[in-house]
């Protein structure tokens, strides 16, 4: 009995499936993929079963509707956050010291201290340190041609705080380095310490003797020579003065014609002459106001040397702020391009 109990036991496990077993296995799969496709078919796509669904991409939560707004990048930068640092005018020639970001504005501001005062020594003290803060340049040139008739300027820039010192020739000027220095200092302090010279000292003076008045050449009378004086410079700058291409060097026929008004200024030793230069509307504010103000300083300065007292000229640029003509245009551009002398 043991023995033939082995060998039905040993026939069971060697037997091989049979057909149930095959189709069971074939059909179970086969029903399950049968019964998921009914499944998706159900939408009309398998597509169409799987598409997520569509969220606003503007739409929030509940949650991050009382959340803290950033700060706004275009917010107002800090008061007080320029380095120390100081432009001083002696003469024909600056010392700058202090700090500036980078060789680039170190670069630019020199360029346009020399558009203002053409041959001027330039003493560099300056220390290249990345990531201070510096001033606009150009709004630092509109700045120094407002004050090229101040020999002794300076400007000093501490934290919050830009002090100007010097003794101006008028109050005019020191009024619009004041307005160039708030143009380019918006978010500190401008201390305008300039101060404005005394009146000529012939104001002031006792009355002549009689001695006196009888030496001295009697003045011109109102209808004479120095009473057409402003319309004898208006005549002559009908022809224009003109310079070299963007500089401020005279041309030689400009030279010929400023010796002329010259002649006719000498005659009337009180007249006090404001020269003003004017450029076109090409380029910017950084190129156009220094360029102006050095061209206009070329011609006070050949003014004076053809004999026109130094006291009685004064000179200043303003760019292309006061055009006299269409700027689209050619023409239009060669008439803005100008400088004016006035007889004050």
């Amino acid at each position: 009995m043991a023995g033939s109990d082995r060998r039905a036991e040993s026939r069971f496990y060697r037997r091989m499936p049979g057909p149930g077993w095959l189709f069971a296995f074939l059909a179970v799969p086969l029903l399950l993929a049968l019964i998921g496709w009914a499944g998706l078919g159900r939408t009309g796509t398998t597509s169409d079963a799987l598409t997520l669904p569509t969220v606003n991409p503007t739409a929030t939560m509940s949650e991050t509707a009382s959340a803290p707004t950033p700060p706004s990048s275009t917010a107002a930068a800090p008061r007080g956050d320029y380095p120390a640092w100081s432009i001083v005018r002696s003469g024909n020639g600056f010392t700058l010291t202090g700090e500036v970001a980078d060789e680039e504005t170190k670069r630019g501001l020199i360029d346009t201290l020399k558009l203002v005062l053409p041959g001027a020594s330039i003493v560099d003290e300056l220390k290249v340190t990345p990531g201070v803060r510096t001033p606009d340049i150009g709004g630092l040139g509109g700045l120094f041609s407002a004050a090229v008739g101040i020999p002794d300027f300076s400007l000093k820039l501490d934290g919050g705080t830009a002090t100007l010192t010097g003794v101006a020739p008028a109050q005019p000027i020191k009024d619009s380095a004041d307005t160039y220095a708030k143009a380019a200092f918006p978010d500190v302090n401008v201390v305008n310490d300039i101060e404005v010279s005394a009146a000529s000292p012939s104001a002031s003076a006792p009355p002549p003797s009689a001695t006196t008045t009888q030496a001295r050449p009697p003045a011109p009378a109102p209808g004479g020579a120095c009473a057409s004086l402003q319309a004898d410079i208006t005549g002559l700058l009908k022809t224009p003065i003109t310079f070299v291409t963007n500089g401020a060097t005279l041309a030689a026929e400009s030279q010929r014609l400023v010796g002329q008004i010259a002649d006719k200024v000498k005659g009337c030793p009180d007249a006090k002459l404001s020269v003003t230069g004017h450029t076109d509307g090409t380029g910017n504010d950084a190129i156009n106001t220094p360029l102006s103000a050095g061209r206009a300083k070329a011609v006070a300065d050949a003014l004076v040397a053809d004999g026109v007292p130094a006291g009685n000229v004064t000179s200043r640029g303003v760019g292309a702020s006061a055009p006299i003509a269409p700027d689209d245009t050619a023409e239009g551009r060669a008439q803005n391009r100008r400088v004016e002398i006035t007889v004050n």
